[in-house]
């Protein structure tokens, strides 16, 4: 998963919320013809958010777990990815006064790609023999920026969407 940086403006409330570089272990099996992708074990990732909100300001940190799962038919990989946003624990300081300011988790981002078949990564395109990988962009919905994941290849076969 890439750094992730969004900002959401509504009136007087001003966010931002970044997430931090991670990567997904991914699995094949299958036979000839498509093959199945599964996420190989995950890991946390962490986030920040902060910003403002009329005369208060707000920090804090909390954790996204990714998983995906999907096929590669015809060298096309199609993924579906999970984003699993946990709690938000941080601080909000009014008028010099700092009370804590925690928010549950969201739960689940599901990315399904355009038609709702997955995220979709040629793999006869952004290849080379450095290792770089197709890479996905699809706008926020909720405010300005990206989700940006990137599918990486090595000797053993795909191994990461970011």
């Amino acid at each position: 998963m890439p750094d992730l940086d969004i900002a959401v403006e509504y009136g007087e409330v001003k966010i931002r919320h970044t997430l931090q570089d991670g990567t997904l272990g991914l699995v094949l099996t299958g036979n000839e013809g498509t093959t199945r992708i599964e996420s190989a074990g995950t890991a946390p990732i962490p986030y920040e958010m902060m910003g403002v909100m009329s005369d208060c300001t707000f920090e804090g940190t909390g954790e996204m777990t990714p998983s995906a799962s999907g096929y590669c038919q015809d060298g096309i990989v199609y993924l579906t990815i999970l984003e699993d946003w946990g709690p938000y624990e941080g601080q909000m300081t009014c008028d010099d006064q700092v009370v804590p300011s925690n928010i549950p988790a969201m739960g689940v981002m599901r990315h399904t790609g355009a038609d709702g078949e997955g995220e979709v990564f040629p793999l006869d395109k952004g290849f080379s023999e450095d290792g770089a990988g197709y890479t996905s962009i699809r706008p926020f919905q909720a405010g300005s920026g990206e989700h940006v994941w990137t599918l990486f290849y090595d000797d053993i076969g795909p191994i990461a969407p970011q």
